[in-house]
């Protein structure tokens, strides 16, 4: 899990850095689509916090990103399997 922060760049536009980082992982000049590349790190990290600091650097907004639950998905797709097989071998039977 890897928190980020959405912060201004003194140099121009806008960066995202994770966590204790030196360096950013996203520079952008708006802060809506570093904010979109933040979330993704996030999620793909295994979930996160998203920190959007505002231009005086304060903390204006929070969001917690989570990494969806693949194994819904997985359970999904089993059970479609099982009813196709199952219709399947009912033709058979007939």
């Amino acid at each position: 899990m890897s928190d980020y922060h959405v912060v201004k760049n003194p140099s121009g536009g806008w960066d995202a850095k994770q966590d204790n980082a030196q360096r950013s992982s996203f520079h952008s000049d708006t802060q809506t689509e570093v904010e979109t590349a933040a979330k993704r790190f996030a999620v793909y990290s295994g979930g996160g916090e998203v920190r959007i600091h505002g231009l005086d650097g304060r903390i204006r907004d929070a969001i917690l990103s989570r990494q969806p639950k693949t194994h819904f998905h997985q359970e999904i797709k089993s059970i479609k399997f099982e009813n196709i097989f199952i219709l399947m071998n009912r033709n058979k039977w007939q």
